[in-house]
């Protein structure tokens, strides 16, 4: 919800979010019953990534049914999931990070009844991908693509629990199948790029779900025609990141089965945080702030709404306020309003906007702005855009946060209006403005030294901009810098960044900290891991804020320039162990104090072989890393998202680069083009990369 954060400000957040375009109501005839699934991994050790490409589960009724038979009732993707290699939508989940937290797949419609077999569709033609760490020398190369395939390719990967049925989901209720995904390598490549070859099992998962569940009491159920369903959805606490989404049934109850930690029996230890959003079905909003949600818990939240509500819209164009006339494309506009477990907030106002308030309200309604700088984005007839049905309040306003990558954020009341004044009402009186509104922003400018790439091979540079001191990516450069063997020794760049200060402070400059990375090939596909050095800018004052038009300050680039050089290098990573690690762990990867990426720790207890393990892709360099700890958890409703903290001292770590590979070519130009991720003048490639052990 709030400016955009990349860190992992909550390890046990959820991998993918579930958004259920025409749910529609519980009541589906009578002859409906839903059924969510999820997914836990037990993936193979020494892997950065083990990416399935999952198109569907279906289930039947019997356990030895033919493939064919008409009895099979499948649970694909959710919609508008992109179209897989054989044109059927599918979605990429990790076993590597699914391995305490369950990744929610999908919920589905299915016929009631008994099942007994649950099968899994893959991508047949591309089933998955997998990155291992860097490995031992004589071994293929490490941290790039290597695809799979089955060990009986065309043979259907079953559950045939012992313990019969697998599940028996019921009319009108959700019922929920968490399916363990376990890999076993069979065979490795003996060269890089090479084809695994994999066997996949599956298995059963008590838990680790939670459930959250109450009434609505409004007893409409959404009956309101040609807007959204009345519906409750949870989202990862403090973002208008939709996790999964329940109806109201026509008793006015809902149940959601959302993924928990364990607290491991300790009552101040780890859960799940979760907002709850009550949108649609012509009634006015509800929010709640939830406490931790723990496996195998339940958690009851009543609401009490408004119902009939006269609904309108909220419409506008969202433009930059330094160049004239340029729209902001991407641009998110959320509608907030305070839980109802804290109507009134810290400072008593209830005002989502003051920053004594920040991060303390719950997003119920989100648009998008399209090229143009508009919002919203249109919906479909089974799903309209939430902008569209806003219910009208007849006192107050609600607090409208307008955000975009490297701009300011914009807070302003909003209420919607209808008829020919339709398109909301962007102040708190009754004259009607309309909602065109412009985000401040300001530039950087600076200089990165470079080694220019070989004739015939370019290099592609992004640079980032984060908050100093946190891993909290506020900007990037719209496109990659192109460096050729032309260029010169320094990539020259502007980004602009925000320039208001971090609330709740309203005063004071910003400062951030940038680092560039490379976009690299591997055998001509993009590699997801570069081998150039990464150059870092640590502990910038950014530029001071003008609200005037077309006047925003620029830093730089003078006394901005970073002093490392981007070179070829090769791969690297680092793997380890982290002691006595819980839910609330994770690892910070940082050069010269500027924070490059984080880690959660994975494959943690209650998980029976747990290893504690950590692992980055990184070129060679001089780093460190450093263990994070979220604060525990209490019974009840924290105000804001939770912020992990250092403890105990951070680790040097040195990855050698990769030893050179090849020689100089026999003619004046250089050897042909590396296979590996850059060339270096006079014709060699980084070889095999090496990888450094770590404990914290």
């Amino acid at each position: 919800m709030y400016p955009t954060v990349r860190g992992l400000v909550l390890p046990l957040a959820i991998a993918i979010s579930i958004i259920l375009a025409g749910f529609g109501s519980a009541r589906a005839g009578g002859k409906t019953a839903f059924v969510e699934i999820g997914f836990v991994g037990v993936p193979p050790l020494n892997f950065q990534n083990v990416l399935l490409n999952v198109q569907a589960i279906r289930i039947n009724p019997k356990a030895n049914a033919a493939p064919n038979d008409p009895k099979w009732q499948k649970i694909g993707v959710p919609a508008g999931i992109g179209q897989g290699g054989n044109g059927t939508p599918e979605l990429q989940i990790d076993l590597n990070t699914s391995q305490n937290i369950p990744q929610l797949f999908n919920t589905g419609k299915v016929k009631p009844g008994t099942y007994r077999i649950a099968q899994l569709l893959l991508d047949p033609n591309n089933p998955g991908t997998l990155v291992p760490d860097c490995p031992k020398a004589g071994t293929p190369e490490g941290c790039i693509n290597y695809p799979f395939q089955l060990a009986n390719p065309g043979s259907p990967i079953n559950l045939v629990p012992a313990q019969q049925p697998l599940l028996a989901p019921s009319k009108g209720k959700l019922s929920q199948l968490v399916i363990q995904l376990t890999m076993a390598i069979n065979t490795a490549p003996i060269q890089p790029g090479g084809t695994y070859t994999v066997t996949i099992s599956l298995g059963t998962v008590t838990g680790p779900l939670g459930t959250v569940t109450g009434t609505v009491s409004t007893g409409s159920g959404g009956k309101a025609k040609h807007v959204r369903k009345l519906a409750v959805t949870a989202e990862a606490i403090g973002t208008n990141t939709e996790i999964a989404s329940a109806p109201v049934a026509s008793d006015g109850s809902y149940t959601l089965l959302l993924p928990a930690g364990n607290d491991f029996g300790t009552p101040n230890d780890f859960g799940t945080l979760y907002d709850l959003a009550v949108a649609g079905g012509g009634d006015s909003y509800g929010a709640a702030r939830l406490p931790k949600l723990t496996s195998l818990t339940t958690i009851t939240q009543d609401f009490k709404l408004s119902t009939n509500q006269t609904l309108g819209s909220i419409s506008g164009t969202i433009k930059d306020n330094c160049v004239a006339n340029l729209p902001i494309a991407g641009a998110t506009i959320q509608l907030l309003i305070p839980p109802s477990n804290n109507p009134l907030l810290s400072d008593g106002t209830g005002d989502c906007s003051a920053p004594a308030n920040f991060g303390e309200c719950v997003s119920v309604a989100t648009a998008n702005t399209d090229n143009a700088g508009d919002f919203p984005l249109p919906g479909s007839l089974s799903t309209p855009a939430a902008f569209d049905s806003v219910p009208i309040l007849k006192s107050g306003t609600y607090t409208m946060m307008v955000s975009a990558p490297g701009y300011d954020s914009l807070f302003t009341p909003v209420n919607a209006t209808t008829g020919n004044k339709s398109g909301g009402n962007c102040s708190a009186g009754k004259t009607v403005v309309p909602c065109n509104l412009f985000l401040s922003t300001g530039y950087i400018k600076g200089v990165i030294p470079i080694t220019a790439p070989i004739a015939g091979e370019t290099t592609l540079v992004q640079v980032f901009a984060e908050d100093t001191g946190t891993n909290n990516i506020v900007s990037a450069l719209p496109m990659p810098i192109i460096v050729r063997s032309t260029s010169s020794n320094t990539v020259p760049f502007t980004i602009n960044v925000p320039t208001e200060p971090i609330p709740p402070a309203t005063t004071g400059p910003r400062t951030f900290d940038l680092f560039a990375t490379t976009i690299d090939l591997f055998q001509g596909v993009t590699d997801p891991y570069q081998g150039h050095k990464i150059a870092v800018i640590p502990d910038i004052e950014g530029p001071a804020f003008s609200s005037v038009q077309g006047a925003c300050n620029t830093v730089g680039p003078n006394g901005v320039s970073s002093p490392d050089t981007i070179s070829c290098v090769g791969h690297g990573s680092i793997t380890g162990t982290v002691a006595n690690a819980d839910l609330g762990t994770s690892v910070v990867l940082s050069k010269e104090d500027v924070q490059i990426t984080n880690t959660a720790v994975q494959n943690q207890a209650p998980n029976m072989s747990a290893t504690n393990a950590i692992s980055f892709c990184i070129p060679g360099d001089d780093y460190t890393v450093q263990r994070m700890e979220l604060p525990t958890q209490g019974s009840t409703p924290p105000l804001m998202m939770p912020t992990p903290m250092p403890v105990g001292t951070p680790a040097a770590i040195t990855v050698p680069p990769a030893p050179l590979a090849g020689g100089p070519s026999p003619t004046p130009t250089p050897a042909a083009k590396c296979p590996t991720t850059c060339s270096n003048v006079g014709g060699t490639c980084p070889g095999v990369c090496n990888n450094v052990g770590t404990v914290l």
